[in-house]
């Protein structure tokens, strides 16, 4: 991780991590990995992903206060290096969310899950764990891909022509 040709990291990488905060029983770090990727890549807007990289629930984390700077994405990458180096047989838990997940209750259930995992493993130096959240629209809840009514034509527009035409004729014979 400090070789010579090892080049710092610049903080606008494609994901911010933040550490979770542990709880009493808390004996596993946890960290959550927030991807910094446009909801939508059709979409030319700049500010797309501005609040999909940060968090919504900052009681769940580390560091997170006003006018305090948040440790850079190399130092958070520098401190989970070590933390695996320093475990004989060390192992990741990793949680992912689905599809359609908004990011407070993705956050939460991630927290859910650290706070399980915390309460059920009590071999420490072992095992991290890693939050992910994915940028992940909504298909019923208007955002910048738009409303479902658009969504629902990007979407047929999308089609294969010969899947299209099977699903026209499929719900015309439906009727």
């Amino acid at each position: 991780m400090n070789s010579p040709d090892n080049q710092k990291l610049p903080d606008n990488q494609p994901y911010k991590i933040y550490e979770l905060k542990k709880t009493n029983q808390g004996k596993i770090p946890g960290y959550f990995i927030v991807s910094t990727a446009k909801l939508n890549v059709e979409t030319s807007e700049d500010n797309s992903n501005k609040y999909l990289s940060s968090v919504t629930n900052q009681k769940f984390f580390n560091n997170i206060n006003e006018g305090e700077a948040e440790p850079s994405t190399q130092e958070m990458i520098e401190k989970i290096a070590k933390t695996l180096q320093s475990s004989p047989e060390p192992e990741i838990i990793i949680n992912i969310h689905g599809y359609s997940s908004t990011a407070s209750d993705t956050e939460t259930g991630c927290q859910k899950i650290y706070e399980y995992v915390n309460t059920h493993i009590r071999q420490a130096n072992k095992y991290i764990f890693i939050g992910y959240r994915w940028p992940s629209e909504n298909p019923i809840k208007t955002d910048e891909s738009g409303d479902f009514g658009q969504k629902l034509i990007n979407a047929f527009s999308s089609l294969p022509i010969l899947l299209a035409i099977s699903l026209v004729v499929g719900l015309i014979i439906s009727y």
